[in-house]
């Protein structure tokens, strides 16, 4: 089976930290024969949506950090609202996404913004969708453990709006402990 592990996350912003870093070194540990890395760069928020465990660590080089993949949070928009035009039309067994007032949810996950712009779990669940798309059957996000909440979220609507993806995530701190969501 074709797996893809995704780490090192930053932001443009900001630029990366230790907590890239770290997520990057346990993707190379973790990585087997004929897994492939892909580095996922958030160029579409600003210094005000870094975590308040990132905002003020000095900006690092992710050495070593060389990704078969490297795509940036600008380039998924459209995979991220294909995903939601999915959640929109599942079947009725399955609690479809619906409109509260002006922004979409679907398992208890806000899907877009009040001007209608994917929020960033959509935009990951896009992102899951662009790793289909290249013909991986299965996903680790590898993200530090302050994205527990919205890995959560991310989880709940891959495996509604792409059943054939098997995600799994870990979750680390900066002492390079880590473990399965």
């Amino acid at each position: 089976m074709r797996r893809i592990l995704e780490a090192g996350h930053y932001y443009c912003a900001k630029g990366p930290t230790q907590w890239a870093k770290v997520g990057w070194e346990i993707a190379k540990e973790l990585a087997h024969n004929g897994d492939k890395t892909m580095l996922f760069i958030d160029d579409v928020h600003d210094i005000s949506n870094v975590s308040v465990y990132e905002v003020d660590m000095p900006v690092i080089s992710l050495g070593d950090c060389r990704p078969h993949y490297t795509i940036r949070e600008s380039e998924v928009e459209s995979q991220g609202l294909q995903i939601l035009e999915q959640l929109k039309n599942i079947p009725s067994k399955k609690r479809r996404a619906e409109l509260q007032g002006t922004v979409w949810y679907c398992s208890g996950a806000a899907l877009t913004n009040g001007k209608g712009k994917p929020s960033c779990v959509l935009l990951d669940a896009g992102l899951s969708l662009v790793k289909q798309q290249f013909g991986f059957q299965s996903g680790i996000n590898i993200l530090p453990e302050f994205y527990q909440d919205q890995q959560e979220k991310l989880l709940r609507i891959v495996k509604k709006a792409l059943p054939d993806f098997q995600l799994q995530v870990i979750l680390y701190d900066l002492d390079g402990k880590w473990h399965y969501l």
